[in-house]
Order: structure tokens, then sequence, then C-alpha cells
């Protein structure tokens, strides 16, 4: 039986050669979708400004709906065949490999997926907190939320975290090291940047994510992410 890892990368190579590649028609399909959105004074926003870019505008509308055609084929496989959406992630955290479950955003969330994920809250939970103990990283904890601003970082403690945990149902982990961070400078524009090849730090990111299980009324529920931050 294929597995929720396999089905997504099924999907994710064919996004991928749909953007990066094409298909052969996607050029005429382009020059018709772009003289119709741009007849149709209905049309959404983003269509018309895709399709005002050109005929690759118009393409590239043509490739996601292929996208959107091919990965509803595969959800309704994987509803068929009562495939769960959970698979096991890896991360290397410091030379650790640190294993958690995570449904994938591809493919639906199946009705025995949501037990699984919330059983493994807390263990989840319990890796990063054993992590951030034993490497002393409390100093750099915070919790990040995201304003129209930026993001604001609050500093936090361990207890505060399992707080937070307690109306939320999921948990899940990302993160990276050492990933070089560019200075962005002001252009000639007000207000628009441009990011330099001058590296103004290098940052290593270690991430727990609490947040509730996605519905078909929710696709994006709320959450709460804690965050290790490390700039050199």
């Amino acid at each position: 039986m294929e597995s929720a890892k396999y089905l997504s990368n099924l999907i994710h190579e064919y996004r991928q050669n749909a953007f990066h590649g094409g298909f052969p028609d996607d050029e005429a399909i382009g020059k018709h979708i772009q003289q119709q959105t741009l007849q149709d004074p209905d049309a959404p926003d983003l269509a018309k400004f895709l399709c005002s870019q050109g005929t690759k505008g118009g393409a590239g509308i043509a490739a996601m709906a292929r996208v959107w055609e091919f990965q509803d084929e595969i959800v309704a496989y994987q509803k068929q065949h009562k495939i769960s959406s959970v698979y096991w992630r890896e991360l290397d955290w410091k030379g650790e490999k640190i294993r958690f479950p995570i449904a994938s955003l591809d493919l639906a969330l199946m009705p025995q997926d949501g037990a699984i994920l919330s059983r493994w809250k807390y263990p989840t939970i319990d890796k990063f907190v054993d992590f951030v103990t034993r490497h002393e990283l409390q100093p750099y904890l915070y919790r990040q939320d995201y304003e129209e601003d930026g993001e604001i970082e609050t500093p936090v403690t361990l207890p505060e975290v399992y707080a937070a945990a307690r109306e939320l149902h999921h948990a899940s982990l990302s993160g990276w090291e050492e990933r070089p961070v560019y200075l962005a400078k002001e252009t000639a524009t007000p207000g628009v940047f441009k990011t330099s090849q001058e590296i103004c730090y290098h940052l290593t990111e270690y991430s727990l994510w609490i947040d509730n299980l996605r519905t078909d009324k929710d696709p994006d529920p709320d959450g709460v992410q804690f965050v290790v931050k490390i700039r050199r």
C-alpha cells in the first residue's frame, strides 16, 4: 500500500515539473486564459495581475490548474484506499536525529490521523524541551508572533511552552543551522528593498509549532510558535 510520503512526493514532483518545465500546450492555453481574464471585470485580482505580465502569467495559471487537478486525483485515491496522511519526519539538530509524526498538507486528514497527531503532541514537545535544556539554549528561546510590521520575539520560559500547549492538539518541529541572512538595502523607490550579497549574520533556528488540527472549514488553524534563535 502506498504511504503518505509516497503520495506527497508524487504531488511535489508534479508541481515542480509544472512550474519549472511546464507542459507542451501551456503557452497556447495561457494565451486563451490571458485574453479571457483581462476581459472579465469579475476576474480575481491575482489572476489579472498574473495575466498582465504576458502569456507566461496565463501559462502559470494553466499549470496551477493542472496541479490542483492532479492533487484532487491523488486525494481521491487516498480516500478510496483509506491511506493516512501522517508520515514520520526526521531532523538533524546538532548531529542528533529527532523524529516526529507530521501530516502532509497536500493530502486529506483522515479520521484516524487526528488521534495519532494528538497522541504525539507531548512527546514531540518533550523532545524540543529536552534539546533546549541539554544544550542550555533557554536564553535564546522566544515565542514568535507575526504582525503587519514583521516578527515579534518575546522571551519565554519552558513552563510557558507547556502552558500554551494545553488547548492545542498537535506539535511539529522545524529549523536550520548556520543559514546566511543577507543585508537588505533600500532602493530608489521608498519602502522597496533589494537583497544584497552582503551577509548580515548567520542564523541557527530550532522551532516548535503547536496548533489545532486542520479541518475543511478551517484549513489554517490557530497555533503558536516557539523558537530558539542564535545569530552570529
